[in-house]
This record gives C-alpha cells, sequence and structure tokens, in this order.
C-alpha cells in the first residue's frame, strides 16, 4: 500500500523536527555538564592543580554571576565568539603584545578535546585570556625587568 505524498511529507517534517529537538536536547544537556564542570573547577579544586596562571578571582566572580553558563563553547566545539576571540589572540603581535601570554597552547590543546570538563576548563582559559587582553590593549604589557634589570 502506498502512503499519499502529504502524509509522506508530514512525517518527513516531522521526523526533521523531532531530529532537532534531539539535537536540542544533546546540546543543552551538555552546557549543563560543562556548567557543572565550571562550577566544580572554581570551587577550588582545579585551583589546586592550575596553580596561579588563571586570576581565580575574576573567573569565580563572572562565572558566578552568569550562573555558571559557558560564554565561548558549545557541544560541537567553539561557538563564533570563542573563534573570534582566538583569532584575536593569535593575532595579539600586533598590538604588541606577546600571544603566548593568553595561554595559547593550552587552548590549541583544549580545543582539540571533547569532554566536558575539558571543554569547561577551556572556558576558564579564554576567559582569562580574554581578560588579560583587554587590560593589556588597553594599557599595554610590560615586563618591568625587561626595562630595568634591577627591578
Amino acid at each position: 500500500m502506498s502512503v499519499p505524498p502529504r502524509t509522506a511529507a508530514i512525517r518527513l517534517l516531522l521526523g526533521a523536527v523531532l531530529c532537532a529537538l534531539a539535537a536540542c536536547a544533546v546540546a543543552a544537556d551538555f552546557e549543563d555538564q560543562v556548567s557543572d564542570s565550571l562550577r566544580y573547577q572554581l570551587s577550588g579544586a582545579a585551583e589546586s592543580w592550575a596553580g596561579s596562571a588563571l586570576d581565580w578571582k575574576d573567573l569565580r566572580a563572572f562565572y558566578g554571576g552568569r550562573d555558571y553558563r559557558p560564554v565561548w563553547c558549545q557541544a560541537g566545539g567553539l561557538d563564533s565568539r570563542g573563534r573570534a576571540l582566538v583569532r584575536t589572540l593569535q593575532r595579539a603581535d600586533t598590538q604588541g603584545l606577546d600571544p603566548q601570554r593568553y595561554h595559547l597552547r593550552a587552548v590549541v590543546t583544549q580545543c582539540r578535546r571533547r569532554s566536558a570538563p575539558e571543554r569547561a576548563w577551556l572556558e576558564l582559559l579564554l576567559t582569562d585570556a580574554y581578560f588579560r587582553y583587554c587590560v593589556d590593549v588597553r594599557g599595554g604589557h610590560q615586563d618591568p625587568r625587561e626595562t630595568d634589570a634591577d627591578w
């Protein structure tokens, strides 16, 4: 028995809608996992192994004010803002800044990783890099030891 074209089109449309809803649910679930990982890492757990390389106080304030929602990452990787930030940081030398000051090696490594805790770590690296970059672009960054050896 053949299915009328209209019925087949409706079934196809419903199938597409169900697939889209499932993809949204997966993305939302992943975002929740990243949020949970951010909350955990900012509770002090990550600070013990990452040390003082990041500005933990500012990161806690920023993500706490956002209910620990990711800024730069989505289920499939970096979103458009994240990709734009990485490109900007890679060209920091055009502003007279050292791109490595913005955790670029770690960022590139973390971009290849897919788990929620690894994406949360990428979030923290990028946000800390963004904060540093904004301050440095506005006021410049100079290591006093490069200017005066007695510093």
